[in-house]
């Protein structure tokens, strides 16, 4: 129903132009009526151009209306995902400083137990390959033990 209301008012400024334009000729001689048909005329035509423009875009303005709407959607969707990133990386953050604080202790830890703990009770030499050499528990600090040695060593202790 809403579409017949721009319909209904155009045709009704076109019929009162033309019926100013019947008026005019009828009232008038031919000789007095051409200045006010030159008038009319502009104006007919003026309304007549504004109602196709006003018709003929409708859809386009009514769907550029709909893609801003879209868009406005797309673009809160994206300000809410933001926000939950910024809350993401802020949580992140912290996680980091704890595991860096973790870190920290660790390595404080472990440089107290190198400065404290007396290696030549435990381990006198590490040998290329990453294994230790027990020598201390075996009694001969300069050989380094089979790996015989050290199974029977670890399975007398």
């Amino acid at each position: 129903m809403s579409d017949w209301i721009p319909v209904l008012i155009a045709f009704g400024i076109l019929f009162l132009v033309g019926g100013l334009a019947f008026a005019a000729i009828m009232r008038y001689d031919s000789k007095d009526a051409i200045p006010v048909l030159s008038w009319v005329g502009t104006i007919f035509g003026t309304i007549l151009g504004m109602v196709g423009t006003f018709f003929f875009t409708k859809d386009q303005l009514d769907t550029t209306k709909s893609n801003l709407a879209d868009a406005n959607v797309k673009l809160e969707r994206k300000e809410e995902l933001l926000v939950q990133s910024k809350a993401d990386l802020y949580k992140a953050t912290e996680q980091l400083a704890l595991y860096e604080n973790q870190i920290e202790y660790l390595n404080g830890t472990v440089g107290y137990l190198a400065k404290h703990v007396d290696k030549s009770d435990i381990f006198t030499d590490v040998i290329d390959t990453g294994a230790f050499s027990f020598t201390s528990w075996l009694g001969n600090p300069t050989s380094k033990p089979s790996s015989s040695e050290i199974l029977t060593t670890d399975a007398e202790y």
